[in-house]
């Protein structure tokens, strides 16, 4: 069964996560370049004097059709690397049911 799979991550972390896919056997990814947007509470902004409403990142999203079988892998892999890297922004994915593939 094919799953199309969707990860975010900040730029900096593109090579982390290349790495991630390969280490989980997924060996064809495509990628978009895209500017993240993160909106801030307002009373956070008002005890902070440096603070801004809202912060723009460059981000990536890769996503990859991949095998069922390589999900749990990827799973584990991702966890682990967010559980130990030392950022704000964690390498997130969604993995989406494909009804239909050729």
């Amino acid at each position: 069964m094919i799953k199309l799979i969707a990860l975010t991550v900040v730029k900096e972390l593109e090579k982390d996560a290349v790495s991630i896919l390969k280490n989980a056997g997924i060996l064809t990814w495509s990628t978009i370049n895209m500017e993240g947007h993160k909106q801030y509470d307002q009373n956070l902004i008002e005890t902070n004097w440096f603070s801004s409403s809202h912060n723009n990142v460059d981000s990536m999203l890769l996503f990859s059709f991949t095998e069922k079988e390589k999900i749990d892998g990827l799973i584990r892999l991702l966890n682990e690397f967010n559980q130990k890297a030392d950022c704000t922004s964690p390498v997130k994915l969604a993995v989406m049911h494909v009804e239909q593939f050729i």
